[in-house]
């Protein structure tokens, strides 16, 4: 579930990105900046705390798969 979590995080936050680059006329034309600005932020910080979420449960398998082996 962690996984599933990071990967759609991971595709909502380049996705944005890739939307706000990709339309950065029509923003400027809008006068959007504060909103692609407020979009953007915040899918990157669901993508961190998703990676966080994964990279502390990865560590931890690994330290308890060690004390297995030893």
């Amino acid at each position: 579930k962690l996984f599933r979590n990071e990967a759609r995080t991971n595709n909502d936050y380049t996705q944005k990105a890739a939307d706000s680059l990709l339309n950065y006329e029509t923003v400027n034309y809008f006068n959007a900046h504060q909103h692609e600005r407020v979009r953007f932020l915040s899918a990157l910080q669901e993508y961190k705390k998703a990676n966080i979420l994964v990279t502390v449960s990865l560590g931890v398998i690994n330290c308890v798969h060690s004390l297995v082996i030893s």
